[in-house]
């Protein structure tokens, strides 16, 4: 298959005139919201994917926009780019057919649910639940808000998760890019507020949770979307793991002191501390010890053994001996065995007395 060479603006490149860049196309193709979307893979073999509007369309907003933020991004993470976010390879945003050029992994997880894949497996779901609050956490740093998080920003490539289309984005505190999501991909905002929140990232990301890890429909059994209170009950049901992550039980108080799906932005926790609770810090001894802890596990549970045998026992009685007639030996009151001392000995002990006092005498 020969390469196809597209002319762009290379993202972290050190030059500012358009550069040759090989792309092998495989012939699949797609048009999203006024977007044509054309796989391949270039030749360090990663799968790319080109994203052209026509010139002058609405829809080239999203194609500059994409690249401004493939080259913040490059920027704040020039060191380790992470790999939960899809990465600009490049950009020609001004030219006669406006295009981006990123990098991307697997299916949506649109696709997957549509073609009944999903819930994730459990180390499925714990991996891409890890990928998602890694990437928005790496972004939420940085101050911009995804604000499009659903099943079709999102691919799944069996091995990790990676968060795509940036064309929405925008930096914290400012406007959002409208209009906005259907719902239940909506979330509640303050009456009137146009302004972008990381929280916002927080309530789609925990819908898209919710379905990879239980395979259901964000929709009441009428048909309708889902509501904020809709899913706090449907949460309420779902295994502790999975409540433990999205939402922070406050036992004082015996209420929820965050919540992904609350109402209000300000309730709801924020990617570093629910990546926390997913994923706690490692223990003091992180490198595995199996033959110390097997040893030791032995040990404890051969004290345990001689403890409980030491507890059980119970001293035999003492022989019934019969008593001699005047032996130093013979029987108390209370039936036990008492030492005796009988005339015999008593005139022997008084006899050495007196005979060393004699010599005592004689010597002095």
């Amino acid at each position: 298959m020969a390469p196809e060479i597209l002319e762009l603006y290379l993202t972290g490149g050190s030059g500012t005139a358009k550069q040759p860049y090989h792309v092998f196309f495989d012939g699949r193709q797609t048009i999203r919201n006024g977007v044509r979307l054309r796989y391949g893979h270039n030749q360090k073999n990663e799968t790319v994917v080109q994203k052209s509007v026509p010139a002058g369309s609405t829809a080239q907003t999203l194609i500059a926009r994409e690249a401004r933020l493939g080259r913040r991004l490059q920027d704040a993470g020039a060191r380790s780019y992470p790999s939960q976010l899809s990465r600009c390879v490049g950009a020609d945003p001004d030219g006669p057919h406006p295009f981006t050029l990123m990098t991307c992994r697997g299916a949506t997880l649109r696709e997957l649910l549509e073609n009944g894949q999903l819930p994730l497996s459990p180390a499925g779901v714990n991996q891409a639940v890890t990928d998602l609050l890694t990437g928005l956490a790496f972004l939420h740093t940085d101050r911009i808000v995804h604000t499009r998080i659903d099943l079709d920003s999102l691919r799944w490539d069996g091995t990790g998760l990676q968060i795509c289309d940036f064309g929405h984005a925008v930096t914290e505190a400012r406007t959002r890019s409208l209009p906005d999501l259907p719902a239940p991909w909506n979330p509640p905002r303050p009456a009137r507020s146009t302004v972008a929140h990381p929280a916002d990232d927080i309530y789609t990301a925990a819908l898209a949770v919710f379905q990879l890890a239980t395979g259901e429909a964000l929709h009441t059994a009428q048909g309708e979307p889902e509501t904020s209170e809709g899913m706090r009950a449907r949460l309420a049901l779902q295994d502790a793991v999975l409540q433990d992550l999205l939402r922070h039980w406050d036992r004082r108080s015996g209420r929820a002191s965050d919540h992904a799906f609350a109402d209000s932005p300000e309730h709801r926790p924020d990617a570093r501390t629910m990546l926390l609770r997913w994923q706690p810090p490692a223990p003091p001894h992180p490198v595995p010890r199996p033959d110390v802890d097997l040893r030791e596990t032995r040990a404890r549970e051969d004290f345990t053994r001689l403890r409980m045998h030491q507890r059980a026992f119970v001293p035999p009685p003492l022989p019934d001996l019969p008593a001699q007639e005047g032996g130093p030996l013979r029987r108390g009151a209370d039936n036990k065995f008492v030492v005796s001392t009988p005339l015999a000995y008593t005139m022997a002990a008084a006899f050495g007395i007196a005979l060393v006092t004699l010599l005592l005498m004689l010597v002095v």
